[in-house]
């Protein structure tokens, strides 16, 4: 009996290390959790590179929400590097790949907004959508348009003996005027990119965003921004390039 009550005892004393165990590490995950780096409090002035270049500007809130706005520069198309084979090596893979030329470009400037949170891993996770609408080409073209009016005009006319005469004509006076008429047309379609990005944060030091989307990867780097001075007024800036200074 007595030895029955021990092992009873250690029975129960396994299950509440257990318990106690388990809900020591759903507290610690919590705590984890909650101490996750947060990108909320700052706005992150941030370099792209990779598939394309330029720079972005992303503000996270609270809510799960961030927003921004984005300037982008691609890249220039690759040159296509001669081959040093001089027969045809068929589809073994050694040959020239040929360039990519359906694929859309992108640039200018686009606003960013979407959600954002974390995932299992602790990493800021996000999507959201850049649109494109179709090009706009603007066809002008210019019309003449001549009215003519009739007007009675008074003449004069000496004679060979000193005599003057006088008389009315009808003249004949025609006026140009030039019609503008423009025409926008549409010219290709609109493109969709969808961006999905995973990163780490160290708050209030540096953000690093890698993006996948359908035109490459494109990563973000950002600090947080600082004040910018006031450029309104009078003011002038020298540009140097190729060792010429401009104004």
């Amino acid at each position: 009996m007595k030895t029955q009550t021990l092992e009873i005892q250690r029975i129960l004393v396994r299950r509440a290390s257990g318990i106690a165990f388990a809900l020591l590490l759903f507290v610690s995950l919590t705590a984890i959790t909650l101490a996750q780096p947060s990108p909320v409090g700052n706005t992150w002035d941030c370099v792209m590179s990779g598939s394309r270049g330029g720079i972005a500007y992303l503000t996270f809130n609270d809510d799960g929400t961030f927003e921004g706005f984005e300037i982008i520069v691609p890249n220039p198309p690759a040159s296509i590097r001669p081959s040093l084979i001089q027969w045809d090596v068929g589809s073994n893979g050694l040959g020239v790949r040929p360039p990519r030329t359906n694929a859309p470009t992108i640039f200018g400037s686009l606003p960013m907004a979407g959600p954002w949170g974390f995932d299992s891993k602790g990493r800021v996770i996000g999507f959201f959508t850049e649109v494109v609408p179709p090009l706009q080409k603007v066809v002008c073209s210019v019309t003449p348009l001549v009215t003519t009016t009739q007007e009675t005009v008074t003449r004069t006319q000496t004679n060979q003996d000193g005599s003057v005469i006088t008389f009315q004509t009808n003249v004949v006076v025609a006026v140009t005027n030039f019609t503008t008429t423009c025409v926008t047309n549409f010219t290709g379609q609109g493109f969709t990119n969808t961006v999905n990005f995973t990163g780490k944060v160290v708050p209030n030091k540096r953000l690093t965003l890698v993006a996948t989307t359908l035109l490459g990867r494109v990563t973000f780097r950002g600090v947080p921004a600082a004040p910018l001075p006031d450029l309104s007024g009078s003011w002038y800036g020298i540009k140097t390039q190729n060792r010429l200074s401009l104004v």
